[in-house]
């Protein structure tokens, strides 16, 4: 199981979310939270070692482990 944290920079950005939206992004962090290499919209960055990005709908989550 993994830890999911948010920087100061991107909380703020989160705030200005609508609740749906709020909702969502939750889901998806429970889900990688569970098991990071099974959900199906997680993708490697290439050219790093520990990168990868989750989408949902038009925004990128970046993430590291």
């Amino acid at each position: 199981m993994f830890k999911v944290s948010i920087s100061s920079r991107a909380d703020k950005e989160f705030a200005k979310l609508s609740s749906n939206l709020k909702q969502k992004f939750y889901e998806e962090f429970k889900r990688i939270a569970q098991d990071l290499f099974r959900h199906p919209n997680v993708e490697k960055i290439r050219e790093t070692e520990r990168g990868y990005r989750l989408r949902i709908g038009r925004w990128r989550i970046l993430f590291s482990f």
